[in-house]
């Protein structure tokens, strides 16, 4: 055998000996960061779907705030939990033609509140407990500019709240 050919062979044998390595590396790696016991796995972005590819739900890294997005078999989204830019949580549900129809949220000031919106979304009840311990109730007109309150409730808790 030449010279050459012995050289060529050997190249030939050490690259494949260098992929099998390589792969059996890649593979034993894989497997181990797979562990059960892995502290954290960093991403922008899970996709929960099934083996048809479906796609069931969403956790994703949105304008620097994490979301959670729920879907049902038509792939509208049917939930959303997020951060709104400066922190205050969201919830909102979602009806088979991607109208919000409810909302629990919380003010910048902290008071929690609930929404129900109609299906033409031109009208919501809307309730919330403020910071003075009043429940208020509020029915709403809802414009393009402005929304416009058609009847109000406020209950509050007077003498018998307790601190």
């Amino acid at each position: 055998m030449s010279g050459r050919r012995q050289i060529a062979l050997l190249l030939a044998s050490n690259v494949v000996l260098a992929a099998l390595s390589g792969g059996l590396a890649a593979t034993w790696m894989s497997r181990k960061s797979l562990r059960a016991d892995r502290a954290s796995i960093t991403a922008r972005e899970f996709i929960l779907a099934d083996e048809s590819g479906h796609v069931g739900a969403k956790l994703t890294w949105e304008e620097h705030q994490p979301g959670i997005r729920l879907f049902d078999q038509s792939g509208h989204v049917r939930s959303a939990l997020f951060l709104e830019p400066n922190g205050v949580p969201d919830l909102y549900l979602y009806d088979q033609n991607n109208m919000v129809r409810a909302a629990l949220n919380l003010f910048d000031s902290g008071v929690p509140n609930l929404g129900f919106l109609d299906t033409s979304n031109e009208q919501m009840v809307f309730t919330e407990f403020d910071n003075n311990h009043s429940y208020n109730l509020r029915f709403v007109k809802i414009g393009k500019d402005a929304n416009h309150e058609i009847a109000s409730r406020r209950i509050t808790a007077g003498r018998y709240w307790r601190t």
